[in-house]
């Protein structure tokens, strides 16, 4: 549930947009005054970058739906039936957008909208040309009345809620993996199958960090902040992942009593780590890969490997599993390595992070 404060700022919000949209409308005497105040009440939103977001892909999804759809009405005029059926695809387009990937799209929805508003028109024998121009013109409005209470009503920042979630997805990730590791030998030991639900966290995180851009577009220092958050929370969540489906491979494996202790023993530190404590992937701003090679934890894991005595019909399983543990614990920083080793004594996890 959403707190009561936020909850009664964007109300706040939500009628201050509205009341400005009436002004514009009575002021300029609009064809359609009641479009202008739809949108404005539409585009309000939590954060500013989320609002700044939704305005911008308002105005671009709407001016080409309605392009497209302006060239398709001319090209089928004289067939009906062909209209119909392009007004129905965008139909089912715009709804099925709507809930897409489990938190939808709403560029596409709004485009698909715009496209089938042509349709309508046309169908209904009203359409011209003059209804575009009017559309983006009353879009044009709406979205700065809604820009406007966005200002007037201050809202948090989507580098704050970004930094929030990040958080969040971490401590979920670390409280999972410390579980896993710790039941690992257990007869009926169980490991946490949330893939998907950390998978869809991080994608809702993902179009925050969008949001976050939208909010600091005029400061490159923020920008590169918002993008390091998401690339940190990326790296933690798909090491994390990539270590319990190692240990999910071992779980039948009667040799996964050696792998418990050195598992424990360097995944020790990041236990204790928030999400602070970690840098960024190497390269996050050069690569897409959200967690590139390390060469230094590939020979932690290979030495860890030959020290415990494993057999080789393990090392399919039991390597990846030290390497994600051991990547994990070379994200940490510099800072965070010295504070968190000195209640360390396992030699295997000093010779990694030092």
């Amino acid at each position: 549930m959403k707190p009561a404060s936020t909850v009664n700022t964007l109300a706040a919000r939500g009628a201050i947009a509205a009341a400005v949209a009436l002004v514009i409308t009575t002021a300029l005497t609009l064809q359609r005054p009641y479009w202008v105040i739809m949108i404005a009440v539409v585009l309000v939103n939590q954060t500013t970058g989320q609002s700044l977001r939704r305005s911008g892909e308002r105005l671009a999804a709407t001016f080409a739906g309605f392009a497209l759809g302006w060239a398709l009405q001319w090209i089928t005029t004289p067939h009906r039936w062909v209209q119909i059926g392009i007004m129905m695809g965008a139909v089912f387009l715009a709804v099925f957008f709507r809930q897409s990937w489990g938190r939808g799209s709403f560029r596409w929805m709004t485009f698909f909208i715009s496209l089938y508003v042509v349709f309508l028109f046309a169908l209904l024998g009203e359409w011209s040309p003059s209804i575009f121009v009017v559309r983006i013109y009353d879009t044009f409005l709406g979205a700065g009345a809604a820009l406007f209470a966005t200002y007037v009503v201050p809202s948090p920042g989507s580098r704050a809620r970004l930094l929030e979630e990040a958080e969040s997805l971490w401590n979920r990730c670390r409280t999972e993996l410390w579980t896993a590791v710790n039941e690992f030998t257990e007869r009926d030991g169980r490991l946490p199958q949330q893939h998907a639900a950390y998978l869809l966290q991080l994608d809702t995180l993902r179009s925050h960090a969008e949001e976050a851009l939208y909010e600091t577009f005029l400061s490159p220092a923020a920008r590169r902040e918002a993008l390091d958050r998401f690339a940190t929370a990326g790296m933690l969540c798909y090491l994390a992942l990539g270590l319990l489906d190692a240990m999910a491979c071992g779980a039948n494996s009667p040799e996964r009593v050696r792998l418990r202790k050195p598992l424990l023993d360097t995944m020790g530190p990041v236990a204790n780590a928030t999400f602070q404590d970690f840098d960024p992937p190497p390269g996050s701003r050069k690569t897409d890969s959200a967690t590139p090679t390390r060469p230094e934890v590939c020979r932690f894991a290979t030495e860890q490997f030959r020290n415990i005595g494993m057999t080789d019909f393990d090392r399919v399983w039991a390597m990846p599993a030290l390497y994600y543990a051991g990547a994990l614990c070379a994200a940490l920083k510099a800072d965070a390595r010295a504070r968190l080793l000195g209640s360390q004594e396992e030699a295997n996890a000093r010779s990694l992070l030092r």
